[in-house]
């Protein structure tokens, strides 16, 4: 599946004052500073791997270093349903997909998963679920649940499960992110899917004069999904 890179990056600043105070709660601001960014930068990409619409090289960033070009990727829900290359032309088999109002319970996976099942082989067979973790969590006690029932040690009755053995016989693990959107949950092989890195985390002086207080935090990255249209079952409209 064809996607973009992005461009992720905080800058670091801090007044020429804050280098030489050492306070009590913060000893060093410029690591705080440091700290505080990156996990911003975490969570922006954590977002942009579930929910990323891929953009174009029209689309600018403006700081105070003046208007960037930018390009944003697809997440793995976009990348999942597109099934078509930039020009429009297709790339093969859309995924399955369920629109069907209706509450999430252990029939809906094992129809979901049994309809990608039989257009791939045992090698490419489901091997994850992802969801909301309300969603899962939801899913993870019914299936713990009805395993109690003919479970004969107490001590494990309703306990949360983190496999489900479908149906068909798979395995799916049970993966929560709370990026994922609301009333949808995800079918796929993990292993198909694949962070790619071009510029690894780095920081970066803004200029070599302000190098002391004044830095940009970058990291470039992409996401990959090998024959993700042709190995995935998607259902959107679901309620716990």
């Amino acid at each position: 599946m064809q996607n973009t890179c992005q461009f992720f990056h905080r800058i670091i600043e801090i007044p020429e004052v804050l280098k030489y105070i050492k306070a009590k709660t913060v000893p060093d601001e410029w690591q705080k500073q440091i700290k505080d960014k990156m996990n911003e930068m975490r969570s922006e990409m954590a977002r942009a791997f579930i929910n990323g619409v891929r953009g174009s090289a029209n689309l600018t960033h403006v700081s105070t270093e003046g208007a960037q070009t930018t390009y944003t990727m697809d997440g793995l829900l976009r990348l999942a349903l597109r099934g078509v290359d930039a020009a429009g032309a297709a790339l093969g088999t859309l995924p399955i997909t369920d629109d069907t109002a209706e509450a999430l319970d252990l029939e809906v996976v094992n129809n979901l998963n049994h309809s990608v099942c039989l257009r791939v082989s045992q090698d490419f067979a489901p091997d994850s679920l992802f969801a909301h973790p309300t969603y899962i969590e939801a899913l993870a006690i019914t299936y713990a649940d009805k395993l109690s029932l003919s479970n004969p040690k107490p001590e494990v009755v309703g306990f949360q499960a983190r496999k489900l053995l479908t149906r068909n016989g798979n395995t799916l693990d049970l993966i929560s992110d709370s990026n994922f959107p609301a009333k949808t949950i995800m079918i796929s092989k993990r292993s198909i899917i694949k962070k790619r890195t071009l510029v690894p985390m780095l920081m970066a002086p803004v200029n070599v004069e302000t190098w002391s207080n004044r830095a940009r935090m970058i990291h470039v990255c992409t996401l990959e999904g090998r024959n993700l249209n042709s190995t995935t079952g998607i259902h959107t409209n679901l309620t716990v």
